[in-house]
């Protein structure tokens, strides 16, 4: 089993992303179109994939779009930005399609799931847009600490899973004795590497610890209750990158200020219609 030390060596070579969408990262509502329209344009295949799923029938757009503008000025920036970060990510994990134990359909969709949900619980908080935007991305990424390393380890990965069917403890628990730190600290480090802002860094580093302390702590706790939510709804993928099962104490919905039947009711309705509708993104993420 490798030390701490030697995770933290193989982590090191994982792909930065460009430059282009560390820029695009960084945009605020304040940015103008013009400057995120070139930011995206820098990058030919990006945008091609852009256009490509902007057209498709996940945003039910009435009429075809053509450009980059117009499909800033109809999604919005943040919603393009997300689009561009989640293409990013897919591609830093494309050797990960060579691993038998990864399915990435069902990696992808549970991501997705996640992310979704993510959203509708801060709308249903009447967040600001920009937090909703940032719940959505904190919860497509939720699980690229898993996929790094099994993508590094996979052999070492594997027999974790196996030890993990019998052993009385949590799988970041045993990634931690197998690998010198779970998948949440994996999270964090790939954040700083792609200089994600310091609120993805510490939800996806902990989320699955839903009392640790952070200055982030609502943002933690609906992605954890997303997370949960993702499993229960039958979105939380099998085998080697599966959810885990999550203990919940349902005084974390108090907590976050929001009814469990007021969520339950509003994903039941809505999450598995989403998620069949964004089948186009979830093929080119997985492709």
């Amino acid at each position: 089993m490798p030390t701490k030390e030697e995770t933290l060596a193989a982590l090191g070579t994982l792909k930065r992303i460009p430059s282009t969408l560390q820029e695009l990262g960084k945009i605020s509502p304040a940015t103008p179109t013009s400057h995120v329209v070139k930011l995206i344009e820098s990058d030919p295949s990006l945008a091609a994939e852009v256009l490509k799923l902007v057209n498709s029938s996940f945003y039910g757009l009435s009429h075809s779009i053509t450009n980059l503008s117009q499909a800033v000025v109809l999604l919005g920036l943040n919603n393009v930005r997300n689009l561009c970060l989640s293409l990013s990510a897919a591609k830093a994990f494309a050797s990960l399609r060579k691993q038998r134990e990864f399915d990435p359909q069902k990696f992808w969709a549970n991501s997705l799931a996640v992310g979704l949900i993510a959203k509708k619980i801060a709308n249903l908080l009447g967040w600001e847009k920009d937090e909703s935007y940032s719940a959505y991305l904190i919860g497509l990424m939720h699980s690229m600490g898993k996929a790094a390393l099994l993508g590094l380890f996979p052999k070492e990965y594997t027999e974790m899973l196996v030890r993990a069917r019998s052993a009385r403890m949590t799988q970041h628990d045993l990634e931690t004795s197998f690998f010198g730190m779970n998948h949440g600290e994996v999270n964090r480090f790939i954040c700083e590497k792609w200089s994600f802002p310091e609120n993805y860094r510490e939800c996806l580093a902990n989320y699955f610890e839903p009392d640790r302390a952070s200055s982030y702590h609502r943002m933690q706790l609906n992605l954890f209750i997303a997370a949960f939510y993702s499993n229960k709804l039958g979105f939380g993928g099998q085998g080697s990158l599966a959810e885990e099962n999550f203990h919940v104490d349902y005084g974390i919905f108090d907590e976050l200020g929001i009814q469990q039947m007021s969520i339950e009711d509003l994903l039941q309705a809505s999450v598995e219609k989403e998620i069949k509708q964004a089948k186009s993104i979830v093929t080119s993420l997985s492709r």
